[in-house]
């Protein structure tokens, strides 16, 4: 920092020391801030503006995730629907461990069983239960347990199929679908 000749300074350190003093003085407090009417708009308007986009992100999401639960309830329902109308020959085999086998080790994200009207097992998937998924259940889709089971009555009462995912499985997909 340089130092300029001060034209008052006699020579005499006393200007000089005045001079740092009043460097050192605390800088006097600002001006308190005036109202002002555009300022108070501005903040408003930003507020609205977050508030609205915060309830259209909302209503977006809650959209999608029923849009996205039809369309995966829908999957439960054609599955069910394709089960019932398999022939009887296709049902009265039973599955072996040599007839699994052929399908190899996979991971099943539905799992499905085909019963007949006294509720014997006709039919299941490798990772189905052997009891039923939702014992008396009327038709449609409801939770039972940890899965999400979809329940439909063949022509006739003749027979039932019952399809299911888990919960789990459900929400994480529902939670990548809005993430």
């Amino acid at each position: 920092m340089s130092a300029e000749p001060d034209p008052a300074d006699d020579g005499s350190g006393a200007t000089r020391a005045l001079g740092r003093l009043r460097r050192r003085s605390p800088v006097p407090a600002a001006a308190p801030r005036t109202w002002s009417l555009q300022a108070q708009l501005r903040r408003r308007l930003l507020a609205l503006l977050g508030a609205v986009w915060l309830l259209a992100a909302g209503a977006a999401g809650l959209g999608l995730w029923s849009r996205t639960d039809e369309v995966l309830d829908g999957a439960l329902k054609e599955t069910a629907e394709r089960l019932l109308m398999l022939p009887e020959a296709a049902l009265a085999t039973p599955d072996t461990a040599e007839r699994l086998a052929m399908l190899g080790a996979h991971d099943e994200v539905l799992v499905y069983q085909v019963h007949d009207a006294q509720a014997g097992l006709m039919l299941r998937s490798h990772q189905a239960p052997q009891a039923v998924l939702d014992p008396g259940a009327p038709d449609g889709v409801r939770q039972a347990g940890d899965w999400l089971v979809l329940t439909l009555t063949g022509p006739g009462g003749q027979r039932r199929a019952q399809v299911a995912e888990t919960l789990q499985h459900r929400h994480a997909g529902m939670w990548a679908g809005v993430g």
